[in-house]
């Protein structure tokens, strides 16, 4: 099936360190039925996140029940994946000008990375600032759902 033209565009992301591992990034994205593709990582992002708001476990569970243009399969991404999305230099939200997306500003998303050192909390992002830090799983946070795949999915 035919999902219509794709627009193509990429931007160039700012390198950083996060956890002591250097983030160098730079993402091209194909647009065209409802979700961002990545074709660096091969990951598929919401374009336009819902609103849903939840505590950690309830956001893990809301991504993995949810369908997009009949594709299931969806999960919350991890802290790494999230925080490649930031642009430093961007704030609110913290995406790089140009991005595809909507519905993120001034929005913090759980990652389903939990801390390694506190059971009690997980990391997060705020596209408001481009923050990456830890909050008790018991907050309430958005969720950003995304696929893995080389290619976007066809139906």
């Amino acid at each position: 099936m035919d999902h219509g033209p794709s627009r193509k565009s990429c931007c160039i992301l700012d390198s950083g360190y996060f956890g002591g591992i250097l983030i160098v990034s730079a993402i091209c994205w194909r647009i065209g039925w409802r979700g961002g593709h990545d074709v660096r990582t091969g990951l598929i992002w919401e374009q336009s996140p819902d609103f849903f708001h939840g505590a950690w476990t309830e956001a893990i569970v809301h991504c993995q029940a949810k369908t997009i243009g009949g594709q299931k399969g969806w999960r919350l991404p991890s802290i790494k994946e999230l925080a490649s999305l930031i642009d430093s230099s961007q704030k609110d939200p913290a995406l790089p000008s140009g991005h595809p997306f909507g519905n993120i500003k001034s929005s913090i998303f759980w990652s389903s990375t939990p801390s390694e050192t506190d059971d009690i909390v997980a990391w997060h992002v705020s596209f408001f600032t481009g923050e990456v830090v830890t909050d008790q799983k018991s907050q309430t946070r958005r969720a950003w759902c995304i696929l893995d795949r080389n290619e976007p999915p066809r139906q």
